[in-house]
């Protein structure tokens, strides 16, 4: 299982450009679930 921190850097790898905190996390929930609750900062 990957790691939160690279389960984050592939969401910006594959959706590409700017993107919203909001848009990392949902790509992240789609791919890999419930497994991370993302905290906002």
């Amino acid at each position: 299982m990957v790691t939160q921190a690279e389960a984050i850097i592939e969401a910006f790898k594959c959706i590409r450009g700017f993107r919203s905190a909001n848009e990392i996390e949902r790509w992240v929930k789609n791919v890999y679930g419930d497994h991370w609750k993302l905290h906002k900062i």
